[in-house]
């Protein structure tokens, strides 16, 4: 791992963990399930993509996605917390040298609905560097 790579995600880990001594939350926020977060990617090659997730100030997912070139340029994150939460989502590629890490909170995003799908995309800047960018959100799909 590069180290700034390492010193990107170090802080992000910093920020989630003080996210919750310095944010008062309006009472109009509640909590939220996620389903899935769905990954897509343009670019015409292999690339990870690594995600971290709280609920306030516990990290709650921790994980590497590789996404493949081909026909299928998707991944889907689906082993999530089942328990409603404060959901922050972070995620970034690992060893580049970009500084664009992203940072959304699902509970704001997610505004009146209680279960959510989050969708982010990775594509590459006019250098041919990668990114991973917030796409959008949407309900969950039925649960029955």
């Amino acid at each position: 791992m590069k180290r700034r790579a390492a010193l990107q995600l170090g802080g992000s880990t910093l920020l989630a963990t003080t996210a919750g001594c310095s944010f008062l939350r309006p009472g109009t926020q509640s909590d939220i399930v996620i389903s899935k977060i769905h990954l897509r990617t343009r670019l015409d090659r292999s690339v990870e993509a690594s995600l971290m997730l709280t609920d306030s100030d516990d990290i709650v997912l921790w994980r590497t996605v590789t996404l493949s070139t081909g026909p299928d340029r998707f991944a889907t994150v689906d082993e999530l917390p089942a328990k409603a939460g404060e959901y922050t989502l972070y995620a970034h590629i690992p060893d580049t040298d970009t500084d664009d890490a992203v940072r959304v909170s699902l509970t704001e995003e997610a505004d009146d609905l209680s279960c959510i799908v989050v969708d982010l995309k990775i594509d590459s800047d006019s250098e041919g560097d990668p990114f991973i960018s917030y796409d959008f959100i949407s309900r969950c799909e039925s649960l029955n």
